[in-house]
């Protein structure tokens, strides 16, 4: 009976789930080749022996299976789980595509390209002597001599692709050949996409039911819905824990619309800590309490917490979020990609200690400084007598170091009367190479007056010795060695680099009264106060920033057989490395032996022919583990190298004593040492700490006779990162072998529902197969979501993907489940991928306005940007190919990531896309170039190609769900039906249309004889988020405006989609905005009763805009030219970036951004009658309305369907036009 009746309760509720994918473009690839792409990168050498040994099976289960198998004889066994998860996500899939589109699609299961020729048989290419085949990173090579190569294209596990590679073998080792390359290969194409993993999805909750408001008393808990729960427990003792299931569901259920009061809602962080600590799976009871949160909100104000208290770690900022992995920290929105590499990178790091016999690596990881500790090194230059060429105190400028206090720019150096920056070049007047350091100095002395300059020559050799930078030229800012440059143009950027660092300290100091105008600013940056060093070698410095280890393989011989000077194991080992004929190495090394052979462990070690000196190793294979040159000199302590040195530049006792300090801090008993440090120096690149607190739950590694990682959550459960981290963390504990340390972090008290959206996140830790074998899609899925709970869907993806929704078969903006709601299925493609970075000019500033061209080289396909100022930012579409990238309107690339010898052709071969650091060089009249040229990127259609767009009405718009795509069509329609002057040109953003727009909108296009374009844009990594959906889409209305359209698109009026327009757009086209980038409409003041609503009349927007109005951004109109020559876009958003650090400000953002910002961006006001709307405007104004805007009323709160037939005479029958073109979404399957 009880049976039925838990049936009869859960039956209603399960209703309208949700479901949700990604797909890619392309069609499923080989699982045999993407284990292949593991293993090339793993165990290069191996890849061969997988290609000829790895047979494919009769369904992809099975070849998943025996592809496995065989690379788990090729790799480390401790990758295999790496490789398992790897392949889940389906991360080298691109790589096997662009295999695919480079070769063509052919029966035969291998094919081989000569040059022009292309043949399924070998037998018929004729082989010549030379043939250089245009390659690819991505290709695997045989052998790296392409003077004669050819390609075989071949499907891995086939029994005709493993005599192939056998023939091919041979053909190199007969001198045939003298390499040859592997793509993959397909013949037939899949029904299925490739479906991805390693994303987000959210349902968002629209309305607010949480706000504190007053309510009735609550239901005694043990009576939900008439039915008293402990009751029946007593009753049926057998059935206690699907009752207490029950219990769950019905307070997840229970009066769900209701809001929290307040006082149920202060302790509710401390109570999910509670429930999830005391319940007998923590990490099962946090996952599913966190991705439902809101369901369980009431249950969790039930939970007694009186007499229960939490112990805390007092180190720990309350509320945080913090996952480290090893020690490590982890980024907290870390994606599946990076995730898999940090994992990858950890497994080897414990691994390797564990064969060296530490069990418990964390006792080590955290208590070991990573790097050298030594002291800063700032260098007193003063003895030795610099010629100054200028000083600063003869300038006219400020008086006062005060002036120091206020904003600097990069590049910047503020025009004050004293010698605050001294730039001190030591150079040898004999080396005629140096001479062009002195010319810098002399153009450098005419371009920065407020830079005082020295120059040493006389002394430089005796000054560099001294302080132990021996070589020259060397630079110094302020006593700080400027390093790390390859030319003047660099050195200059590295300047203005330190200035820039030491104008922020010295802005602090004064600010502080720590610096006064009593003070010699010389004096201060060398003084003692700053541990300014006598002496710091220049081997030190650089191993301080960038350590070369000692590469010791495992079980190294060599490294056993080395002789010490004393047996036992000390904490500093030393190896002093050389060419002993060298008799001032040997002097040296006597020494040195004399002054600490007998407290620390020393070994010499040849690297050069053996003289007979007793204690000397000769050990050839010593030598490959240093890595440096025969008869170079090097000194090695503990791991770390320092060299290759000159005989005059070895260590004197105050750079052992500072190495040495670094290392005596911590006792460390370990048996290998030289092998731990060897390891420690070669893999940990960061600080690393853990935290602990008495009540930290501890989830025990699966196997502890193999190496584990460590895993510290210090986590707030009632947070939105929990939701996302809570399955990063179980995904590692069922990949690897891996100890869990929860450590809770909940906040004291809360005034607001802490999370108010339903989480899924998609990830396996391996593939899942049907019943037949093929692979399993993956999706999220919601269920049991709440009655009558009005959501939004979001998904949260890789910063580098861009996604579309294909179809739905519901408006996914507006999700309201009940009775009738059907199971909600929606399904995304990953469209492109981004190349994006930075574009700089010679001098490293972002080259503003330069235009970036991408083509694809197989099917031609083109997209260009232009480059923001902000950081130089740039970002273009792409998809797993081979992209040439170029510069238009003049001007070349000369760098990318910092290499001068590149290849323009751009790579894409993974889902991450491709990150590019470029460096131009622009010609004379490129200076500020004319941004005239088209830009296709963000463009779904070929409409604006080639077309003028100069003398046609250009409006942009934007929205999302179904109801707001009605109101947009509406508008539009309205737009045409007024404007009979010019051709009509729509702007959609297609971030967040749905299938049915884009499907029915180009019919009213054709029909009523307007243009419709769709852009796109992805929102910067770099640039501060917005995560609710509406605040998104204003951002989209403002922040992207300069890159959004094509260049020669030159004005556009944006329009809200809740408008009716009522007259010819041409006027606002041809406005005057004298000088403006921008002109709005103010907010209309003659509906008095709306006064209190007024929030711009009064506090912060009164002072910012004086006797200026606040405008509202329904409508806008923007000279797109005089805009981003102005770069008002990277304004705006560099004050975006700022204002939004405060969540409480910018409440309107696409209105209070550019109003605040009036006097950095003008604003045009527009005639009053441009923009009226019932909450603002009184009713004698309506008259003369052009356009009539549906604005929220505050003090009303009317749908927006109901005033808009009240208002708009014409509404009804345009909403009737638009009818027919609107299409209810299809029944459709996952």
């Amino acid at each position: 009976m009880l049976q039925h009746l838990l049936l009869f309760w859960l039956i209603p509720f399960l209703v309208g789930n949700v479901s949700v994918k990604i797909d890619t473009t392309w069609e499923q690839t080989s699982i045999l080749g993407e284990i292949s792409e593991f293993v090339a990168e793993k165990a290069p050498n191996e890849f061969w022996d997988y290609l000829e040994n790895v047979e494919e099976g009769g369904n992809t289960r099975e070849n998943y299976e025996n592809g496995l198998k065989e690379a788990a004889k090729l790799i480390d066994s401790g990758l295999l789980p790496i490789l398992k998860l790897s392949i889940s996500t389906r991360k080298y899939s691109p790589r096997i595509q662009l295999h695919y589109k480079l070769g063509e699609s052919r029966l035969c299961s291998v094919y081989f390209k000569y040059g022009r020729q292309k043949d399924c048989n070998l037998e018929n290419i004729i082989i010549g002597e030379k043939n250089a085949e245009v390659l690819y990173n991505s290709d695997h090579k045989f052998t790296q001599n392409n003077n004669n190569t050819m390609i075989v294209y071949g499907i891995i596990g086939t029994k005709e692709l493993r005599e192939s590679i056998q023939k091919m073998k041979e053909l190199v080792k007969m001198g045939t050949l003298s390499s040859f390359v592997f793509r993959n290969h397909f013949t037939s194409c899949s029904n299925t996409n490739v479906s991805l993993s390693g994303y987000g999805v959210e349902l968002v909750m629209k309305a607010t039911e949480y706000k504190v408001i007053n309510e009735n008393e609550e239901v005694d808990p043990k009576d939900l819905h008439g039915v008293n729960i402990e009751k029946l427990k007593t009753i049926h003792t057998d059935l206690r824990e699907k009752l207490n299931d029950l219990r769950d569901y019905l307070f997840k259920i229970d009066d769900f619309t209701k809001p929290l009061k307040k006082w149920e809602l202060k302790s509710l962080s401390i109570q999910a800590t509670k429930m999830i600590m005391e319940s007998n799976d923590p990490l099962k009871t946090l996952k599913k309490m966190t991705q439902d949160f809101p369901s369980h909100s009431r249950y969790l104000s039930k939970v007694n917490i009186d007499n229960w208290k939490l112990k805390r770690n007092g180190y720990i900022d309350e509320g945080i979020n913090e996952l480290r992995i090893n020690g490590k920290i982890i980024e907290n929105d870390v994606n599946i990609f990076d995730l898999i590499e940090i994992l990858e990178n950890e497994k080897q790091l414990v691994d390797k200690l564990f064969d060296i016999g530490i069990k418990d690596p964390m006792k080590y990881l955290t208590t070991i400084n990573y790097k050298l500790d030594i002291p800063k090194a700032v260098f007193d230059y003063r003895n030795a007598n610099p010629k100054f060429l200028n000083n600063v105190e003869r300038q006219y400028g400020y008086s006062t170091i005060k002036a120091i206090i206020q904003k600097v720019d990069f590049g910047e150096v503020l025009p004050i009367a004293k010698n605050v920056f001294t730039l001190i070049f030591v150079v040898d007047p004999l080396d005629r190479n140096q001479d062009y350091l002195l010319e810098f100095a002399r153009k450098y002395n005419k371009k920065q007056k407020f830079v005082r300059i020295g120059i040493i020559s006389e002394k430089s050799k005796e000054f560099v010795s001294r302080i132990g930078l021996y070589r020259t030229p060397r630079i110094l800012l302020n006593g700080e060695l400027i390093d790390d440059f390859e030319n003047v143009k660099e050195l200059e950027n590295n300047i203005y680099h330190m200035i820039y660092k030491q104008s922020m300290y010295l802005q602090n100091m004064v600010y502080h009264g720590d610096v006064d105008d009593t003070i010699k600013i010389e004096d201060f940056w060398l003084d003692e106060s700053f541990k300014v060093q006598s002496r710091v070698h220049f081997s030190v410095i650089n191993a301080s920033k960038s350590k070369n280890v000692l590469k010791i393989p495992s079980n190294s011989s060599s490294l056993k057989n080395v002789e010490y000077s004393i047996e036992t194991q000390t904490p500093i080992i030393i190896w002093i490395v050389g060419d002993f004929k060298n008799q001032r190495l040997v002097s040296f090394s006597k020494n040195v032996l004399d002054l600490y052979g007998q407290k620390y462990q020393i070994a010499l070690i040849s690297n050069s022919d053996c003289p007979e000196i007793s204690k000397l190793n000769c050990d050839k294979n010593l030598n490959k583990i240093i890595g440096i040159k025969s008869g170079e000199t090097a000194i090695v302590i503990n791991s770390i190298i320092f060299g290759p040195l000159k005989s005059e530049e070895l260590f004197n006792k105050k750079d052992f004593s500072m190495i040495f300090s670094s290392f005596v801090k911590t006792e460390l008993k370990i048996e290998n040492l030289l092998e731990f440090y060897s390891i420690f120096h070669g893999n940990v690149k960061e600080k690393r700490e853990t935290h602990k607190t008495p009540k930290d739950i501890i989830i025990k590694e699966n196997d502890k006779t193999i190496p584990k990682l460590s895993i510290t959550w210090v986590l707030n459960p009632t947070t939105p990162e929990a939701q996302y981290i809570v399955n990063l963390v179980e995904l590692i504990k069922n990949t690897m072998n891996s100890e869990i340390r929860l450590v809770f972090n909940p906040v004291s008290k809360l005034s607001n529902l802490p999370i108010n959206r339903f989480y899924r996140y998609v990830i396996s830790n391996e593939l899942r197969f049907d019943e037949n074998g093929e692979i399993l899609t993956n999706n999220a899925v919601f269920e049991s979501l709440p009655n009558k709970q009005l959501m939004t869907l979001g998904i949260i993806t890789h910063d580098s993907w861009m996604i579309e929704l294909k179809t739905t078969n519901y408006d996914l903006d507006n999700i309201f489940i009940d009775s009738k709601t059907p199971n909600i299925i929606a399904k995304y493609t990953l469209e492109n991928v981004l190349i994006e970075g930075n574009c700089l000019d010679n001098y490293s500033n972002p080259s503003k306005g330069t235009q970036i061209m991408v083509e694809n080289i197989i099917n031609q396909r083109r997209f260009d940007t232009v480059v923001m100022q902000n950081l130089g930012y740039f970002q273009l579409k792409a998809s797993p190919g081979i992209w040439k990238i170029n510069l238009l309107d003049g001007g070349k690339i000369s760098k990318i990531d910092g290499k001068s010898e590149f290849e323009h052709e751009i790579v894409i071969d993974s889902l991450t896309g491709k990150n590019l650091r470029l460096e131009v060089d622009k010609t004379k009249n490129d200076e500020n170039p004319s941004i005239l040229r088209r830009i296709s990127n963000y463009f779904t259609d070929s409409l604006s190609k080639n077309i003028d767009f100069g003398d046609e009405i250009n409006v942009f718009s934007l929205a999302s769900g179904h109801l707001y795509e009605r109101f947009l069509k509406i508008m539009m329609l309205s737009v045409v039906k007024n404007t009979s002057s010019r051709k009509v040109n729509f702007w959609i953003l297609k971030n967040y249309a749905s299938p049915s727009f884009k499907e029915t909108i180009p019919e009213l296009a054709k029909k009523y004889g307007f243009n419709v374009h769709f852009v796109e844009y992805k929102w910067p990594n770099w640039l501060r988020r917005q995560t609710e959906k509406q605040r998104i889409m204003w951002g989209y209305k403002i922040l992207f405006l300069d890159v959004l359209f094509p260049l020669n698109v030159e004005k556009i009026i944006f329009v809200d989609a809740d408008q009716v327009v009522r007259a010819d757009l041409k006027e606002l086209m041809d406005f005057d905005l004298e000088g403006a980038p921008y002109g709005y409409v103010p907010f209309c003041d003659s509906r008095r009763e709306m006064d209190g609503f007024r929030f711009w009349k009064s506090g912060y927007w009164a002072n910012v805009l004086g006797d200026r109005k606040y405008h509202i951004s329904a409508l806008y109109v923007v000279d797109l030219k005089k805009f981003r020559e102005m770069s008002a876009g990277d304004q705006l958003r560099g004050n975006y970036h700022m204002l939004s650090r405060d969540p409480n400000s910018l409440s309107n953002l696409d209105q209070d951004l550019p109003n605040s910002m009036i006097h950095e961006v003008p604003i045009k006001s527009l005639p009053q009658e441009w923009l009226w709307c019932e909450t603002w405007c009184d009713d004698e104004s309506k008259n003369n309305a052009k356009t009539i805007d549906l604005c929220n009323n505050p003090m009303t709160k009317e749908p927006k369907l109901n005033s808009a037939v009240r208002i708009i005479n014409e509404w009804k029958d345009l909403d009737e036009e638009t009818r027919e073109f609107s299409r209810k979404p299809s029944k459709i399957d996952l």
